[in-house]
């Protein structure tokens, strides 16, 4: 069995690492990030150069702009990624805007309104989920619905 990486992901690897070892290992003190994002001033420049090597929306679908990458592609980029500390940890910002997946099945007006802006860096995705005792788990969720109870009538 040949574990060995097709030589367009050979090709792929070697340009993300060059990357990593130009542009991001050597701001990494001036830079590190707090939270999940990276400041201003350093992460529009990356984005552009990021842009014109074509890491860009690494997993948007070529129609909207993307790189359409499947998950293999995008796993050896985060492999070398993952050897700076100048990015967030979970999401390179540097790449483009997340934008999930879900917004690609919306209709057009929905389009409009929300996926095209998202691409574009004008509005951010959000995904928030929560419950008592399962916190983001949602295996661990256990809400159901009670049957409703008429509201008391209040009077003076």
């Amino acid at each position: 069995m040949d574990f060995n990486l097709p030589e367009e992901l050979q090709l792929l690897k070697e340009t993300v690492r060059k990357f990593v070892d130009k542009e991001l290992i050597p701001i990494e003190r001036e830079c590190r990030p707090e939270g999940e994002d990276m400041p201003e001033r350093f992460l529009k420049p990356l984005q552009e150069k990021a842009k014109a090597i074509g890491l860009w929306l690494l997993d948007v679908p070529q129609e909207y702009g993307g790189a359409g990458l499947d998950l293999l592609s995008r796993c050896v980029i985060m492999e070398e990624v993952a050897r700076t500390v100048a990015l967030p940890f979970r999401y390179a910002t540097v790449f483009g805007p997340e934008v999930r997946p879900v917004l690609f099945h919306c209709n057009d007006e929905q389009k409009e309104r929300f996926l095209y802006p998202v691409i574009r860096g004008e509005k951010r995705i959000c995904f928030a989920q929560t419950e008592p005792d399962a916190g983001s788990d949602p295996a661990g969720m256990k809400t159901r619905v009670l049957p409703a109870r008429p509201m008391p009538i209040m009077r003076r």
